[in-house]
């Protein structure tokens, strides 16, 4: 079992902000076990940009805005675009994400199993699409 100052020596991406990370993780709680998940095995990366930290995992970058009340943190996620066949295109900026548990330890847990194509399950979309369209086209040579 790996400790936390282990975990986040080897994980994060700015060692020099080690006793911030030390003391936000502990503010909140999270779990070491969780740190390990997501650090180690999830291979995410951690960058401190100020008012907020940026998680990079898998495809997705989130931030990551701690809340005054030390319980709660606000999760956003990097905007993108799909296409008609459920590919999707990153673009700037971040959006809200809306999480159900808002600790920090939540956030991070979602981060970790965010998975687009199987939320958005791609080739379902595609389907959905050309039904539509057909459905369309059906309902205009009904009328007409």
């Amino acid at each position: 079992m790996m400790n936390q100052k282990t975990v986040l020596h080897q994980d994060t991406t700015e060692i020099k902000n080690y006793e911030k990370y030390k003391k936000l993780f502990a503010r909140y709680n999270v779990p070491t076990e969780l740190l390990h998940e997501l650090f180690v095995e999830y291979d995410a990366k951690a960058t401190d940009i100020g008012n907020c930290i940026e998680v990079s995992c898998n495809e997705d970058t989130w931030r990551i805005y701690p809340k005054p009340d030390g319980r709660e943190v606000e999760l956003k996620h990097n905007n993108y675009v799909s296409n008609f066949f459920g590919e999707r295109y990153f673009r700037k900026g971040y959006h809200k994400q809306t999480i159900h548990d808002k600790s920090l330890a939540g956030a991070l847990a979602y981060i970790m199993k965010y998975d687009y194509k199987k939320l958005h399950h791609p080739e379902k979309t595609f389907a959905a699409n050309i039904t539509k369209i057909f459905t369309e086209q059906f309902e205009k040579e009904l009328e007409g």
